[in-house]
């Protein structure tokens, strides 16, 4: 299971502080581990990969824009039909991932997309423009 982690704070250590926190939980996700920061805010991710073995899905995940950015644990069961359903609203995506489904589904229906998930999870997602974050499990 990934592992997630998140800062917000003032201190100027948040760089480190997240590194830190991110390795303590490499146990849970030996494949890949990476951090996102901006302004105050730090994100991090341990990777276990199962779905989408490829770089491209490596989390912290960014939409397109850049304007998005997730960090998610979990699994979601019914994201290939989710992901049906988005493309038809043309939405292109550019992996396989269940965590590009859960972006693209909060970018293009807001919090309401998380009544049609199906599984267990937490994210967190920060969208730069409005400087806000949001958490869900």
């Amino acid at each position: 299971m990934c592992g997630i982690a998140g800062i917000v704070s003032k201190n100027d250590n948040i760089d480190y502080n997240i590194k830190k926190i991110v390795k303590m939980l490499s146990h849970r996700g030996p494949d890949y581990t990476d951090t996102f920061l901006h302004n105050n805010l730090a994100l991090g991710h341990t990777r276990l990969s199962i779905i989408d073995l490829n770089e491209r899905s490596h989390q912290p995940f960014h939409d397109d824009s850049g304007n998005f950015t997730i960090v998610f644990n979990g699994e979601i069961y019914n994201y290939k039909e989710l992901k049906k359903e988005l493309i038809k609203s043309g939405i292109v995506f550019r992996t396989e991932s269940d965590t590009e489904v859960i972006l693209n589904g909060f970018i293009k229906y807001g919090k309401s997309f998380f009544s049609k998930l199906i599984g267990f999870y937490s994210i967190c997602i920060y969208e730069k423009q409005s400087n806000t974050l949001l958490l869900t499990r």
